[in-house]
């Protein structure tokens, strides 16, 4: 039962910290590319722009992007 603890629930090696980076900055691609969704769609659309969709979507995309920028940043400590 050891063995399989350790299998499927040790720690990884430091390269796997580079994972969180990469998400990091799809996360944050992303996010520009939302940001810049956002200000064309409330631009165009206008009165009709569901602005708080918008800043909840962009939230979200947010807290994907800080919480794998700090995961990182905990992984290469």
């Amino acid at each position: 039962m050891d063995k399989l603890d350790n299998i499927f629930f040790s720690p990884l090696s430091k390269k796997y910290c580079i994972y969180f980076y990469w998400i990091s900055v799809a996360m944050f691609v992303v996010l520009v590319s939302m940001i810049i969704t956002g200000i064309i769609a409330m631009c165009t659309i206008g009165n009709k722009a569901n602005i708080s969709t918008i800043l909840f979507n962009l939230f979200i995309v947010f807290l994907g992007y800080f919480q794998n920028r700090l995961l990182y940043s905990m992984c290469v400590v």
